[in-house]
């Protein structure tokens, strides 16, 4: 048998699982077939060389057996390295930067831990104050001057009632006693339209302590008037009518805007001033707690004009949500133009405004002829 022949029968032996055979049946197969000219050691050799030939086969090829590791030239090693160091120091510089990021976090938790803190305690005391009782707020005002705006506003803005202390008399309202000692006692908001007499500043002095005044250029009021008479006939208040002194007479509202005017002045607007001076006079007199405002604060700075008003009354400006409302006809606002009468008034019904104006109330509030 020729040796190609041996080594192909041990590598089959090998396969099938008999190495611990290998050995034995080949020295067989050689005892039966003898190999000419091939010396005994030569033929040992051989089949030994076979055997753990065959025997490194079956090793490499057994399931699990670890593969040889490639050995690596020396001329390889060296960017290898430098790419592990080059990872190592990347690896470096992220952990760096996670540390540092960390600890951002970490301050930016502390801070909002403390703003959160901050808002707490804001918020106690601003429920500290809305538990807090307020003081009533008495508005005087004179008839069409933005006041429904004003005391809507700072009712719903701080959650107060409304009140009435009067009889509702246009220029002629009177102060019900009673009702002002209610309203002293409580936390609510009035507005009236009170005559300067004796006995109501008496009753607002001695029971109420302080009010506001409220004013107007009395030109304008004058023909915001004329419209307001109009409302109250349009949606048949005709009881209203007649808490003015005199009521319009029979055919009025079938008249002209313009001899609508021309009777408003001559039957109207000298009460009108009259009650302005009569109210500045007792201001004047400084032995009153009264804060004076007017319309034109309302137009140029409203948030400032309730400013005003809180502070009079010491009342936290936290506790007004400062949010103003629509000015429309629900508080009796209609076009809030303070020279719309200039457009509106002839030339004698100017004058004969002006006729009643004394130049040391327009001088004061600004007001020009």
């Amino acid at each position: 048998m020729r040796p190609a022949e041996v080594q192909r029968i041990a590598a089959a032996i090998v396969q099938d699982g008999h190495r611990h055979d290998l050995e034995a049946g080949a020295r067989a197969l050689l005892a039966s077939h003898p190999v000419a000219a091939t010396p005994a050691s030569t033929r040992s050799t051989r089949v030994t060389d076979t055997i753990d030939a065959a025997a490194a086969s079956e090793a490499a090829h057994e399931p699990g057996a670890a593969e040889a590791i490639p050995v690596m030239p020396d001329d390889g090693r060296a960017p290898l390295a430098a790419a592990l160091a080059g990872a190592e120091e990347r690896i470096r510089q992220l952990t760096a930067e996670c540390d540092r990021l960390r600890s951002s976090f970490d301050a930016c938790l502390a801070t909002l831990e403390t703003e959160r803190q901050e808002r707490r305690a804001v918020e106690g005391e601003l429920e500290s104050l809305r538990q807090a009782p307020l003081p009533g707020i008495l508005i005087n005002t004179m008839p069409k001057s933005g006041s429904v705006y004003i005391h809507k506003h700072l009712g719903q803005a701080l959650g107060m009632p409304f009140s009435n202390l009067g009889n509702g008399y246009t220029l002629a309202d009177q102060v019900h006693y009673w009702n002002a000692k209610s309203f002293a006692a409580g936390s609510s908001i009035a507005q009236n339209h009170f005559e300067p007499s004796d006995i109501n500043v008496q009753i607002l002095d001695r029971v109420i302590g302080r009010w506001v005044l409220h004013i107007r250029d009395p030109r304008q009021a004058l023909l915001s008037w004329v419209h307001h008479l109009d409302l109250l006939k349009a949606e048949g208040r005709d009881d209203a009518l007649l808490w003015v002194v005199p009521a319009a007479p029979s055919g009025y509202f079938e008249r002209s805007l313009a001899d609508k005017i021309d009777w408003n002045i001559a039957h109207y607007f000298s009460a009108l001033v009259a009650w302005l001076l009569g109210w500045l006079k007792v201001y004047d007199r400084g032995r009153f707690n009264i804060l004076l405002t007017s319309y034109d604060e309302l137009i140029t700075d409203e948030r400032r004009l309730f400013d005003r008003i809180l502070d009079f009354h010491g009342i936290p400006r936290q506790r007004f949500q400062f949010t103003p409302l629509p000015k429309d006809r629900d508080v009796h606002f209609r076009k809030g133009d303070p020279e719309e009468w200039r457009s509106v008034f002839s030339g004698p019904q100017i004058d004969a405004c002006n006729a009643h104006l004394p130049d040391g109330l327009l001088d004061r509030f600004g007001w020009i002829r």
